[in-house]
């Protein structure tokens, strides 16, 4: 055992009184294994007395505030009474001072928003219902306390349980924060998907520290984001945005991965670009995107607003490739003629050898061009877009022309969303579309039900009463359908 060996090498195993932990579990089977190894060298030592488990703290979690904060909510917006006296609650403190020194954010007025309900199906939605709920906690503590509510005194929460809840927001705010970077609308965010994940993952692990007493729990997301992480890193499309990113380009994958990572990174890049080299010859003229609006602009710098609340955002890329090595090209050979841009036509008739040969020299070509490209667009520097503007849309509009290989690469990447949330609207209508067909799907039996309509001899003669005599051939009873309705007309008017 690692926790024995390292107080029996510091001396002081004779010296252990109480050890205090968390409540994962195999914590009792780590205590189990001290006892005995306590006992093996005659040291008094009990499995359950010598451990502190934050009583108070277990039964607040086991209470599972989650729960009663969900039960509040519902009972406070039960009624439009109930919303609205809720309501000149916090008015009237915020008029009064009433709340100055006793909200948790250290406001003197409570902020009038809304008690949320939380969704399974929704993002974020408990760290909303949990967020909105602790800024209004000192209002809804007046209001289950007030005399027209007697009845309601029993869904106040206690400190512990309160303790407990804003341990909680404090974990999912930073998911929160991450996601909400990640699904911005008319902008391309893909690129800072890997840079978030590793923010994500380190200030959950700075979280473990600060709040043992949920360190299992974390650790359980940890562990989940971690296993993302590594299928994102073996995802080349995460690579390609980062460089196609005219703020980031090989920036992040510098700083922090080793000179190997970039050099598989770039070369990951350059296939992509050899690609599109050779086909050059079939491919057509690319649409050039219209900018002329501002709503790109405008997401664009609501996302490098909202990458502003990630900070210290560390990059990691792993890419492993099998391209052509690219260490015996020099400087001086990768400057393309405009002969070399065109595509080579190989000779009709050629032997085996020779069409081997020229195939090789082609490869070498294309492989010169696109590198050529590639060392242009990084020794272009990065781009610090005036008012800190990232929008890559706007950027390689007017690039089209100037990285003839790069630009149809990142057209495949810019389409490509970090998250799926700003789908959830389209998914919404979807749904709506799907019952609304489901009300309105085929029959197959609605001509076999019999209806009265269909069969009385007065009155107008309805269409399937029509279909069915012509169909089976009986001309005259139809005639005097037809007749008897026209004189049920008549004899109305």
């Amino acid at each position: 055992m690692h926790f024995f060996k390292i107080i029996d090498g510091l001396g002081v195993v004779h010296k252990t009184s109480l050890i205090t932990m968390d409540n994962a579990s195999n914590n009792n089977t780590m205590m189990e294994g001290l006892e005995a190894l306590m006992l093996q060298r005659k040291i008094p030592f009990d499995r359950d007395g010598n451990c502190i488990c934050w009583p108070a703290y277990k039964q607040a979690i086991l209470a599972n505030p989650i729960r009663k904060k969900r039960s509040l909510v519902a009972t406070c917006r039960s009624s439009g009474q109930r919303r609205r006296h809720l309501r000149q609650i916090i008015e009237d403190g915020n008029e009064s001072g009433y709340w100055k020194g006793k909200l948790i954010n250290g406001q003197d007025k409570l902020c009038p928003v809304n008690l949320l309900r939380d969704c399974e199906t929704r993002w974020s939605s408990t760290f909303l219902m949990v967020d909105h709920g602790l800024v209004l906690y000192p209002a809804i503590r007046s209001f289950l306390l007030d005399l027209l509510q007697f009845d309601l005194s029993s869904h106040l929460l206690p400190d512990n349980e309160i303790n407990v809840l804003c341990h909680i927001h404090q974990i999912l705010e930073i998911p929160h924060t991450a996601q909400e970077l990640l699904s911005g609308e008319l902008t391309p965010s893909l690129s800072m998907a890997l840079p978030a994940y590793e923010d994500l993952l380190t200030k959950w692990k700075g979280l473990q520290m600060t709040i043992p007493e949920l360190q299992h729990y974390i650790n359980v997301r940890i562990t989940k984001l971690e296993e993302y992480i590594g299928r994102a890193r073996k995802t080349c499309i995460y690579v390609h945005a980062m460089v196609v990113n005219p703020a980031m380009k090989f920036d992040w994958i510098k700083k922090n991965q080793l000179e190997e990572d970039y050099q598989n990174a770039r070369q990951w890049v350059l296939e992509s670009m050899v690609k599109y080299q050779k086909h050059q010859w079939m491919s057509a003229t690319y649409t050039q995107i219209n900018c002329s609006f501002s709503v790109g602009t405008t997401a664009a710098n609501a996302l490098n607003h909202g990458a502003g609340r990630l900070c210290s955002i560390d990059v990691t890329v792993h890419c492993s490739l099998t391209a052509p090595s690219l260490s015996t090209l020099t400087a001086a050979e990768v400057t393309p003629t405009a002969a070399e841009v065109a595509p080579t036509m190989i000779p009709c008739e050629m032997t085996a050898e020779e069409k081997r040969a020229e195939e090789e020299r082609a490869d070498a070509e294309d492989w010169r061009v696109a590198l050529h490209e590639l060392q242009r667009y990084e020794e272009d520097g990065l781009k610090k877009f005036e008012g800190k503007m990232s929008d890559m849309v706007s950027y390689w509009n007017i690039k089209d022309n100037v990285y003839l290989l790069l630009f149809p690469v990142t057209m495949d990447v810019l389409p490509t969303q970090a998250s799926a949330v700003p789908c959830e609207w389209l998914l919404e209508v979807l749904q709506v579309l799907k019952f609304s067909h489901k009300k309105n799907q085929l029959s197959f039996v609605d001509d076999l039900i019999a209806r009265e309509e269909d069969y009385t001899i007065s009155g107008q003669i309805t269409e399937a009463a029509f279909d069915e005599l012509y169909k089976a051939g009986k001309i005259e009873e139809l005639r005097e359908l037809i007749w008897n309705s026209e004189d049920d007309s008549t004899s109305d008017i």
